[in-house]
């Protein structure tokens, strides 16, 4: 796949068509180059 930062939006494109139930992974490092703040719940600190 492929990872595009737009302002604090991280938007992923396939790099291939995906199968119906395939499960999928995704790792959120940017070679640190940006910050973006985890919204996964309520007082969460941790940066993607």
């Amino acid at each position: 796949c492929y990872s595009h930062i737009i302002g604090k939006t991280i938007w992923i494109r396939a790099a291939r068509n995906i199968a119906p139930g395939e499960e999928l992974t995704y790792n959120y490092y940017t070679d640190g180059e940006k910050s973006i703040q985890c919204r996964c719940r309520p007082g969460c600190k941790t940066r993607l």
